[in-house]
């Protein structure tokens, strides 16, 4: 409000001052921009002085009441309307001065987004799910996640329950049809441990060449160009080098997830031999979806648990995706032996991972 009276204030009192005292020229009408500018910010402080935003949540309703400059409006809403109780992050890439952050919001979920409300908000990830489960059991509401293009409901008295768990009771429903792997993927039985590996390729002939034109050109002006410094060159040498052995990488190295009896081994295999990885008991898995992990990168499968967010196959089609999250809960349901609330077929409920397998890909040699 302060720097509004001076950008517009003082062109005012001059554009004024010359009224009164000579003739008015109708150049100086320009200086009324400034006049308009200064006003609209003026107003635009007293707006942040006065406004305000209250929202009143109880067990029966959700009042919010926004007051503004131009007067109070406010809605009212049944708590049961809400869907339930979301989190999400917010990346922020911040400025020239200002170093990146990421917000970690807890929301009460509408389908109606203007009546989305904000709980929580952080710049810290720490505990997050904790406190998200918290606001679940203090409001008495569900826990709400997207899963790719679907949404999962979590009740309060399932929010410390496994997908194990939550399979053996019935409240997650397994597809215990085996279907072929996608291309992308291939499939075989080490043991009594389901092994899947991606074996798409992270970088595609067309991006590499379009990765090249950059290296190329700084090579070809610094070593061709005679107005140009040989540095360029060296510039363009050292990244051709780093895209290359990128893309060497990506061809020899491949992702892994082991699926064992009770634990899921996230690892990386190469050429020299495999990755320790990460390795997440399936008893600690909450819930298993399909979404972007801190709501960054691409879609992945994760598996979600109170010590942390793991995800697999980011890159993968939405299809490659379904396919290794059904696998992954198939391969619990099996391997717990479940036979109740009819979810299994007993002809498939064998703890055998070489027979599941054999129905689901074909053999080595039909692949390659």
């Amino acid at each position: 409000m302060l720097f509004s009276l001076l950008w517009g204030g003082i062109p005012t009192i001059g554009l004024i001052t010359s009224v009164y005292s000579g003739p008015f020229k109708p150049e100086m009408g320009f200086m009324l921009l400034f006049t308009i500018i200064g006003a609209a910010m003026f107003l635009g402080g007293i707006h942040m002085l006065v406004g305000s935003t209250t929202t009143i949540v109880d067990r029966n309703r959700v009042t919010v009441i926004k007051k503004t400059l131009f007067g109070t409006k406010q809605w009212t809403e049944s708590l049961p309307a809400f869907m339930g109780i979301t989190w999400r992050s917010e990346y922020h890439s911040g400025g020239k001065n200002r170093p990146s952050y990421t917000l970690y919001i807890v929301e009460l979920k509408h389908t109606d987004e203007r009546k989305v409300v904000k709980l929580y908000e952080s710049k810290s990830g720490a505990n997050i799910r904790a406190i998200w489960e918290d606001y679940c059991r203090q409001l008495n509401m569900p826990a709400v996640e997207t899963d790719g293009n679907s949404v999962i409901k979590r009740d309060v008295a399932d929010l410390d329950k496994s997908v194990r768990q939550l399979i053996e009771e019935g409240k997650v429903k397994v597809n215990m049809a085996p279907t072929s792997p996608p291309h992308d993927l291939a499939v075989r039985a080490d043991g009594d441990v389901l092994e899947l590996t991606i074996v798409k390729k992270k970088l595609a002939p067309l991006g590499f060449i379009i990765m090249l034109i950059v290296p190329l050109a700084f090579i070809y002006a610094g070593f061709f160009m005679k107005d140009c410094s040989i540095i360029f060159g060296l510039i363009g040498v050292v990244i051709l080098v780093i895209f290359i052995a990128g893309a060497v990488y990506s061809y020899l190295s491949s992702n892994q997830i082991r699926i064992g009896r009770d634990r899921i081994h996230i690892r990386q295999r190469l050429p020299w031999g495999v990755s320790d990885g990460e390795m997440i008991r399936t008893e600690l898995i909450e819930v298993v979806r399909i979404g972007r992990k801190s709501g960054q990168g691409g879609d992945a499968v994760l598996l979600e648990t109170d010590q942390g967010d793991f995800k697999v196959g980011e890159g993968l089609s939405q299809d490659a995706l379904e396919w290794i999250k059904n696998c992954i809960l198939r391969q619990i349901a099996l391997q717990s032996n479940i036979q109740s609330h009819g979810l299994l077929d007993k002809s498939n409920a064998s703890f055998n991972s070489g027979n599941f397998v054999s129905k689901i890909a074909p053999p080595p040699e039909q692949r390659l």
